[in-house]
C-alpha cells in the first residue's frame, strides 16, 4: 500500500493510522511507501474547509475518475504544495488518456509485428495489472 499524507502531520498520523488499519484489516505491514506532499492549495491558498475553498474526494469523483487524481498527485514533486484546481485535473486527465492511447497504439504495433518480434508481454494487461496493484495500494 502507498499512502500519502501532508507533510506536517506525519507525527501522529502514519501511528495512528497504522494503529486503526491494521486492526481492522489484519494486514501487516499496513502501508510500505509513505508519499508526504506539501499542503494542498487552491489559488495559492491553503485548501481548507473553513475558507470555503475545499472540495470532497466524492464530489472530484463525480467529474473525474480516480486515476487522474492519482495521477496529479503522483505528478507532484516531492514534499511540496500541490495547487489544486479544475485545470490542472483536466490537463492530468488529458495527459493521463495520451499515455493510455500511447500504450494502445504500442499494443496495437505489436500485434501486427512479425512472428518472431511477438511475445506474451502485452502492454494493456501491464498497465491494467500496475492499475489494480495501484488501486489495492
Amino acid at each position: 500500500m502507498i499512502s500519502t499524507a501532508e507533510l506536517w502531520i506525519c507525527f501522529p498520523h502514519h501511528e495512528a493510522e497504522i494503529a486503526q488499519m491494521e486492526a481492522a484489516s489484519g494486514k501487516k505491514p499496513l502501508v510500505r511507501y509513505w508519499m508526504h506532499t506539501g499542503s494542498l492549495n487552491v489559488m495559492s491558498e491553503k485548501m481548507a474547509k473553513s475558507l470555503g475553498n475545499f472540495t470532497t474526494i466524492r464530489d472530484m469523483l463525480r467529474e473525474y475518475e480516480a486515476d487522474a487524481f492519482r495521477f496529479f498527485v503522483l505528478l507532484a514533486r516531492y514534499r511540496s504544495p500541490i495547487d489544486f484546481s479544475e485545470k490542472a485535473l483536466k490537463q492530468t486527465r488529458k495527459s493521463l488518456e495520451r499515455i493510455r492511447q500511447a500504450a494502445k497504439i504500442i499494443e496495437e504495433q505489436l500485434e501486427k509485428a512479425p512472428p518472431l518480434a511477438h511475445s506474451t508481454f502485452s502492454i494493456s494487461r501491464a498497465i491494467s495489472s500496475e492499475n489494480v496493484r495501484l488501486i489495492a495500494a
